[in-house]
């Protein structure tokens, strides 16, 4: 239990920094403060806004008598008494708690001012009756809890049940407790004459099976403080039932998802203050959270009597045996799964589904992963553009034959996109912006009786703070088109659900609000015209719904998929409003009954449920992706951050299938290649080595390496050359992806560069640094996304430089250096392993001479003499250039050398020599050994990556500026007369060193 109460201080600290006015009181009980993640620090401020409310209404309630706060757990009274003192004037604060953590509470408070303050004067030490700390307003008691009568001895000396009122309070402390004793604690508090209970702890609303619930139970069990009250109270009935099976007249339990919603306990006001004090998109990881944390408020008083909870939703339609049952099927468990959240899912080609972007286990994505209906793998599919930037929150609408539109989405909660990616045959092509940006819009394809073909667009968000509500049409003649409401307008949500159920018209409900609160509505539309001049028309008909017996929190959610089949539209997953979706809830399908008539006439429709089979773990819901092809409806992705305890990714995929089918739905991933813009890239090479060449282009002669003699002529030559047939070990027979996967481990963290093109510069920066596992990182460059591994040292990586043995061990066999390179050997100053994904390397030059060594793949290099130095805008100081050389005119460099490695070659760059790299392959592997061959001049101090300009240049760059700075008083053309002469020095004495 220590370990959670100090880990819960700690997020409660994150929370005061942020959300709470000056003065703070837990920054004293925390010694080192850390910020805590936007969803934690949400549902740590729920829990800790549950709790005042409860303590704030025992306050304000009128009497005559001495109020008492008994606390069992973090400190509670300081804020209190600092912002509301007047309310505190009759009322005794009492911190119950284990000995030690109260000794460890008094001695904070006592040696700081701004605690010992609010509770002078004082007493401290009255250890034999437990106490601590002892002053008008406040006592600090230590006890077990679990000794009732310790405790009973102990209070009756201090306060006298009968003549005052009290109120317990338990946040996340007495579940830790043994059950029987933690019942005894609630019955003996129920004695007392005048007594409420605020009770906020963790509970089970599905059972022990749902995934959250998993991960939950898992994460204190490995803190070794289980949850032991939720295994014999999993519902809040059983909650309540607990309270007065124990003696309380009455006992009220709400879980903090359906008390975020009751503006009585939480004002759209204050919601919407929320989303200005830091970026917030965790909303269905929060609904987890939430619906898996209550608050029971309980009183020796029967007036006080609440409404019933709600365990499960409303019972279904009664019509769902009209319907035929549905199984969902798991994929094979042998497959890998890309792990990722929050995807677009759309049809490749008939018969095969892809899933685009979304956030993957470390950053977000801009890759696709592919399913094929059947068990062969065929060909290799076309996927979006690795140019589209990686995002999360997008659509993409599926047109006529395969053809699909790509719409918005975001990177953080406050960088939406406004791009759109139109895909036309295997061509994909960027169009017109939106207007704004947005994402977690919904949309669907509209036809119009004239058989044209458009994309309709409702809500979204444009960022955390603000959500829209305007209604949008694109179609190719036209673009982006902002839509007239004709009619009763509803009010702005993201992540709500729309789908076209005819000729023009369709439906739209559920999503959330500005505030967090998802609608409980249900629309009808109809559009009038695709044209220059479209209109929209609305009806509002969820009364009609709920009269026809249809429980609208089933169907209206935020975040659910939802897709056509035989069967009806199958609304998937996401999140209802104030309760946890039951498992046999999760997926409904509403059935076409009348949807095809138009929106005026009544709204009719049925509800029927997904039964799940047995024999695999329960999906969760969220961020998934599902979509349907040839009458199988596949379901893949999803996951979510289970508040501080983990994060449960989907580790299957599955199909949903009618009970009476029999033929096996079976879906194989299928390997997939980018497209660029506006043409189709070749699956393979990646880049074509013929290209980008000019007939002044020299290649890097070959030559075999028999001694070290002849090595040691090739480097006192001064000049690129490539070695064949070296002997460097098992690693080119064995090295493979999969091969350095299962033997690192794919878990081993790896730093890498995450780039937003093909071509990644050094200069603008166009990638991003990530840790991520070994594994993922291979996994997403056999996908196609533009990483690279540079290897760093294991140990200090910012200090030392790379030691291919140290820092791979299980490696350090396979690749050998041959004798003939035992000057490489002797003078080595750094190994590094290379992976390549589809990506190039900046030109650059290194002071140290390097060997680059292919082991799998091939790759293209570009090399460029140190005398070309000028011409490649590398700025003094700098040994990195902005130039492209891949798709620059190489007849402009005469000097240009060009090197093509296969596997086993060794290409030695001198030092100085600019050089660029670029595979041929989807992926390549590579070890670059960095070896001194001066005596003396080299930098002195930290050279992690062997780069650093000699001793000597850095050197003079300090006295070049002294030069100039003596210059300085001169007039402009005086001065640049006599430094360019100094200049011209220079440059003869460069001549004279190497004529």
């Amino acid at each position: 239990m220590f370990q959670t109460n100090g880990s819960s201080i700690v997020s409660k600290r994150s929370v005061e920094r942020l959300y709470y006015d000056e003065p703070h009181f837990l920054r004293y009980f925390v010694k080192k403060p850390q910020r805590r993640s936007p969803l934690i620090n949400r549902g740590y401020w729920l829990r800790m806004h549950a709790v005042e409310v409860a303590v704030r209404r025992f306050l304000e309630e009128p009497s005559q008598k001495q109020k008492v706060i008994l606390n069992l757990g973090d400190p509670l009274p300081f804020h209190w008494l600092a912002k509301e003192p007047r309310k505190c004037q009759k009322t005794l604060f009492i911190d119950v708690d284990y000995p030690a953590l109260i000794s460890r509470k008094c001695e904070v408070i006592s040696s700081t001012s701004q605690l010992s303050s609010l509770v002078h004067p004082f007493e401290k030490d009255d250890l034999s009756n437990g106490v601590y700390l002892r002053c008008p307003h406040y006592l600090a008691l230590g006890c077990d809890l679990s000794n009732t009568d310790d405790l009973r001895g102990r209070l009756a000396g201090e306060i006298d049940h009968a003549s005052c009122m009290v109120l317990c309070v338990a946040e996340v402390s007495i579940t830790y407790m043994n059950t029987v004793a933690a019942d005894a604690l609630i019955e003996w508090a129920s004695h007392m004459n005048d007594v409420r209970f605020c009770l906020l702890e963790q509970y089970l609303p599905d059972g022990e099976d749902h995934p959250f619930a998993r991960k939950m139970i898992q994460h204190f069990n490995n803190l070794q403080t289980p949850l032991k009250s939720v295994k014999r109270y999993p519902r809040l009935s059983d909650q309540e039932r607990r309270f007065r099976d124990a003696g309380w007249a009455s006992a009220n339990a709400r879980n903090l998802w359906d008390l975020w919603s009751d503006s009585s306990f939480l004002s759209v006001a204050q919601r919407l203050i929320l989303n200005n004090i830091e970026p917030f998109d965790e909303w269905e990881e929060f609904a987890l959270f939430a619906s898996h944390y209550f608050l029971l408020e309980a009183s020796s008083d029967a007036r006080f009597q609440g409404r019933a909870p709600d365990d499960h939703l409303s019972t279904i339609d009664q019509r769902q045996e009209e319907f035929p049952k549905t199984t969902l099927q798991p994929g094979s468990s042998s497959q890998s799964v890309n792990h990722r959240r929050f995807g677009a899912m759309f049809e490749i080609a008939p018969g095969t589904l892809g899933i685009h972007g979304g956030h993957g286990t470390n950053s977000r994505l801009n890759v696709t992963t592919a399913y094929r209906l059947g068990s062969e793998l065929g060909h290799r599919e076309p996927c979006p553009p690795l140019e589209i930037e990686p995002r999360m929150c997008h659509t993409i609408t599926e047109l006529e034959a395969t053809n699909a539109l790509l719409v918005g989405g975001r990177a953080s909660p406050d960088r939406a996109m406004s791009d759109c990616w139109l895909r036309q045959g295997e061509t994909w092509k960027r169009i017109e912006d939106l207007p704004g940006p947005l994402y977690r819009h919904c949309s669907t394809t509209i036809v119009n009786q004239h058989k044209n073909v458009a994309v309709l667009i409702f809500g979204g968000r444009l960022n955390s703070r603000h959500t829209s509500d305007a209604w949008l049409l694109w179609c190719e003649s036209t673009g982006w088109v902002h839509m007239e409401v004709q009619s009763t307008r509803p009010g702005p949500r993201f992540g709500g659900t729309m789908s076209a159920v005819g000729v023009n018209h369709g439906i739209m409900f559920g999503g959330m609000s500005s505030d967090g609160v998802i609608y409980q509505d249900l629309w009808q539309w109809e559009i009038l015209g695709i044209g220059s001049n479209p209109r929209i028309v609305l009806q509002d008909v969820t009364q009609s719904a709920r009269s026809s017996g249809i429980e609208l929190t089933r169907l209206c959610r935020l975040g659910a998929c939802t897709t056509w089949s035989s069967l009806g539209l199958w609304v998937i997953g996401g999140v209802a409003a104030q309760q946890l979706l039951p498992e046999e809830a999760e997926i409904v399908c509403l059935k076409k009954g009348r949807l095809d008539i138009a929106p005026s006439y009544q709204f009719d429709y049925k509800l029927d449920i997904a039964a799940r089979i047995s024999g695999c773990p329960r999906p969760l819901l969220i961020g998934h992706s599902a979509c349907t092809s040839q009458g199988r409806t596949l379901i893949a992705g999803g996951g979510a951050v289970c508040f501080s305890f983990g994060t449960y990714w989907n580790t299957e995929y599955w199909t949903l299938t009618s009970a009476n089918e029999i033929t096996e739905s079976t879906w194989t991933l299928v390997e997939t290649y980018s497209t660029t813009r506006s043409h189709l890239q070749a699956p393979s090479p990646i880049l074509d080595p013929s290209t980008n060449h000019s007939d002044s282009t020299n290649f890097v002669p070959s030559t075999k390496v028999e001694n070290e003699r002849d090595f040691q002529r090739i480097a006192n030559n001064g000049k690129p050359v490539t070695m064949k047939n070296l002997e460097i070990g098992d690693c080119t027979a064995k090295w493979s992806l999969r091969y350095l996967k299962s033997t690192i481990g794919a878990d081993r963290p790896v730093v890498v560069h995450e780039a937003r093109e093909r071509h990644m510069s050094f200069r603008t920066k166009n990638f991003r640094y990530f840790t991520k596992p070994f594994g993922d990182f291979v996994d997403q460059i056999t996908a196609g996304s533009m990483q690279y591994l540079r290897s760093l040292a294991l140990d200090k990586p910012s200090e030392q430089p790379a030691n291919f043995a140290t820092d791979f061990p299980q490696l350090a066999r396979d690749f050998t250096l041959p004798p003939s390179l035992g000057m490489v050997a002797r003078n080595a100053h750094s190994s590094a392993l290379r992976i390549s994904g589809p990506v190039t390397m900046w030109l650059h030059y290194d002071v140290m001479a390097n060997v680059l060594c292919q082991i799998d793949g091939s790759k293209r290099v570009l090399l460029f003499p140190p005398s070309d130095v000028g011409r490649f805008q590398i700025p003094p100081g700098e040994s990195s250039s902005s130039v492209n050389v891949f798709e620059a005119d190489l007849s402009r460099y005469p000097h240009c050398q060009e090197a093509v490695l296969g596997a086993g070659d060794v290409l030695f760059i001198p030092p100085l020599w600019l050089h660029a790299t670029a595979p041929l392959d989807t992926t390549g592997i590579s070890v670059n050994v960095f070896f001194r061959d001066l005596e003396t001049g080299y930098a002195p101090g930290r050279d992690v990556y062997g780069n650093r300009d000699i001793q000597a240049y850095e050197k003079g760059r300090g006295e070049i500026a002294k030069i100039a700075s003596a210059f300085a008083g001169l007039p402009g053309p005086t001065r640049r007369f006599y430094l360019e002469r100094l200049g011209d020095e220079l440059k003869d004495a460069a001549l004279a060193a190497a004529p």
